[in-house]
């Protein structure tokens, strides 16, 4: 009977040890069952199949839809805990052609039974192209009078596969001391320091690496987690072995934004890399770009591509949409306006018979036997080309001067004649 009574206690203990108390149960959440009824299609552009490419077991659900919508399927989830925060994720796969979007929602019920208006939903980020098990997630918490949810699997204008769906009680890591021996000649007690946690989810999201002059290069940061994070002894780097790294002191709160000014220059307007390190000099985050524009930052448009625009500065607020700037080609070129000016006007222009002459405004021929003037060409500096289409003052004078000089040597020739038939 006590054996018995050990075994039960330890079957308990392991059960509640392992095991999410708060976690949400789903139903055929790998789809290894035939039976999908839990998931339900909320169009009618959707179909649903149970496929054999799988990311975990032998089953997983590819969905349809043929609208530009984002539909898909879904359950209902009826044992929410109000004000609980919750892990969700998922695992998905898209080949070609590439559905415009891939994502999952949960959208929050005040019934029990996920009838009525939703009260709030929360997406994960969103996937646009191929990629072979991705998995998604996304951290919520659920409304104070949340009872229900739905959990929505959703894709637009293609197909994509969904495996392993699973939502957890969620508790956010804290910063707990660990202890570390370090024995004294006169303390023999071990002294607990402070290490910092490394975290996901924090991201660069934008730079200015070339200010104004006077100016401070600075780097935004952005905290996607729902709890906020300690970056003491993180640091802000260039390239592997450029210049000093940029120790952190800050702590940034959940989903918010920080930004780090630097006191001394330590990236390169031609190109370098701005990297994220956590305290175990672990690589965080990383952006590289190989050109850069007087005051304009480069901010991220996508957490899933890393992928980075010049735009206005808009610091410690959601970034603002991409600028295309005409650049300035002197620059390029290293050529100060003044010598730049003095050449083309020396360029434009030749000498006849001491009487300084605009040139003439040449034609290329394409296939079709059309002109096409020099001035509608892509040229390094557009606005010194010559305005007018019609022929230049150049081309009239120096024909004129041509004929008259003909004209003159044909009356020398007849006067000849005229003259050797007199006598």
């Amino acid at each position: 009977m006590r054996s018995f009574s050990l075994k039960l206690l330890f079957i308990i203990l392991f059960f509640f040890t392992t095991h999410p108390i708060f976690a949400i149960e789903t139903t055929n959440n790998s789809f290894e069952s035939a039976d999908m009824t839990s998931w339900r299609a909320n169009s009618t552009n959707v179909t649903v199949l149970r496929d054999n490419v799988a990311y975990d077991g032998l089953y997983s659900a590819k969905i349809t839809n043929t609208s530009s919508s984002s539909y898909g399927v879904e359950q209902i989830l009826t044992d929410v805990i109000p004000e609980q925060a919750y892990e969700i994720t998922s695992y998905v796969q898209t080949t070609t052609p590439t559905p415009s979007k891939v994502f999952i929602r949960i959208a929050w019920y005040s019934s029990t039974d996920g009838t009525g208006s939703q009260l709030s939903t929360t997406d994960s980020e969103i996937v646009t192209e191929v990629t072979n098990w991705r998995r998604l997630q996304i951290l919520t918490e659920a409304p104070a009078t949340a009872h229900s949810a739905k959990l929505r699997l959703l894709v637009a204008s293609g197909t994509a596969w969904f495996d392993l769906i699973e939502i957890d009680e969620y508790i956010a890591p804290t910063d707990e001391p660990e202890p570390s021996l370090t024995p004294t000649p006169t303390v023999s007690a071990p002294t607990p320091t402070l290490t910092s946690l490394s975290y996901d989810n924090v991201y660069i999201s934008e730079v200015l690496v070339y200010p104004e002059t006077n100016g401070k290069e600075w780097v935004e940061l952005y905290n996607n987690n729902l709890y906020s994070v300690n970056l003491t002894n993180w640091s802000i780097d260039d390239a592997v072995s450029g210049g000093v790294a940029k120790k952190l002191t800050h702590t940034i709160p959940a989903q918010s934004y920080a930004v780090i000014e630097l006191s001394t220059s330590l990236f390169n307007n031609t190109g370098d890399s701005v990297r994220l390190l956590d305290a175990q000099n672990k690589l965080k985050d990383e952006f590289k770009y190989t050109e850069s524009e007087k005051n304009t930052s480069w901010g991220r448009t996508s957490w899933i591509s890393n992928t980075f625009c010049l735009q206005e500065q808009s610091k410690s607020k959601p970034n603002l949409t991409c600028v295309n700037k005409t650049k300035d080609t002197s620059a390029v070129l290293g050529i100060r306006e003044s010598t730049r000016s003095a050449a083309l006007k020396q360029q434009n222009t030749i000498i006849n018979d001491s009487i300084a002459i605009p040139y003439a405004k040449y034609e290329y021929k394409t296939s079709s036997s059309t002109p096409i003037h020099e001035s509608s060409l892509a040229s390094p500096f557009p606005h010194n080309q010559p305005d007018s289409e019609s022929l230049p003052l150049g081309i009239t004078l120096s024909g004129s001067y041509a004929v008259l000089s003909f004209a003159s040597f044909l009356a020398k020739i007849t006067f000849a004649l005229s003259k050797s038939a007199v006598q």
